[in-house]
């Protein structure tokens, strides 16, 4: 369930939105704007600052100057953990088979659930009307169908945000910050239509 719906929650929330975009009786304009909106965000969160560079992303730099490192095993005749000081992503310290320790982990986990969760909100339920098309040939059967995989969308990810908070992969500021990031994020982008 983690790495279907969530971890690639992105293959299934676009075709959803854009399906009920163009079954929807009326649509905002800007979605296309919404969209890339989201997706940049989740990038200079979780990839890169900036496109196409070696920069690390928001939650590595937050990590790395909270006083993180990454830890791996050196196999030798013994096995003996070092930290690696230029070590600055959390990409780099998987290549070497390391663990991030200390520093701020900003969640992931619910700062991707609660951004899809507005996402998915607001442009089935709000943004995009509440009606389907009635010129479309089986709008009302589509629309039935989006709303239900919606439904199901958010009580996944609100089961999710639930576990990921109760299991405890994070203290209790990671989970703040995570939750917090997300929730503003999806703030930005839909405050007009609040």
């Amino acid at each position: 369930m983690n790495v279907l719906f969530i971890k690639k929650g992105l293959i299934w929330i676009i075709p959803l939105i854009l399906i009920n975009k163009f079954n929807s009786n009326y649509t905002s304009p800007g979605i296309f704007t919404r969209l890339f909106k989201v997706l940049a965000v989740w990038y200079v969160t979780v990839i890169s600052i900036l496109p196409f560079t070696n920069l690390s992303s928001i939650t590595d730099i937050l990590f790395y100057y909270s006083g993180g490192t990454c830890l791996y095993d050196k196999f030798d005749d013994e096995i003996i953990s070092k930290p690696i000081i230029n070590v600055k992503s959390l990409g780099q310290c998987k290549r070497l088979k390391g663990q991030w320790v200390n520093g701020h982990d900003l969640s992931g986990h619910l700062f991707f659930l609660s951004l899809m969760c507005w996402v998915v909100g607001m442009e089935v339920f709000e943004v995009n009307g509440k009606s389907y098309n009635k010129g479309v040939k089986f709008g009302s059967v589509i629309k039935k169908i989006t709303n239900f995989i919606s439904v199901v969308l958010l009580g996944i990810y609100g089961y999710n945000i639930i576990i990921t908070i109760l299991n405890e992969f994070h203290q209790y500021s990671e989970i703040v910050t995570g939750f917090s990031w997300g929730y503003l994020s999806g703030y930005w982008i839909y405050k007009e239509y609040l």
